[in-house]
């Protein structure tokens, strides 16, 4: 895992996640680090005054029918 985090490079893949709205786990594969290391990089560089856009939540794609019938039938075939 990378330790050390090229600003240029960050900002590069943050605003490409924020134009696909892919999320900061979007930046943290594409520079291999941690989620959280993308977003502690991401508020240290707003705290200098870097204007980073506000990433979209990205949120799963599945909605709550689909997930509630994965259950009903995992729940049944279990049973």
């Amino acid at each position: 895992m990378n330790t050390t985090i090229n600003n240029i490079k960050f900002v590069n893949a943050w605003v490409d996640a924020v134009n696909r709205s892919a999320g900061v786990k979007s930046v943290a594969q594409k520079l291999d680090i941690d989620i959280k290391q993308a977003s502690a990089k991401a508020n240290v560089l707003r705290r200098k005054g870097v204007n980073l856009p506000e990433m979209p939540r990205v949120w799963d794609q599945n909605n709550v029918e689909t997930l509630n019938s994965i259950i009903e039938r995992k729940l049944k075939v279990e049973a």
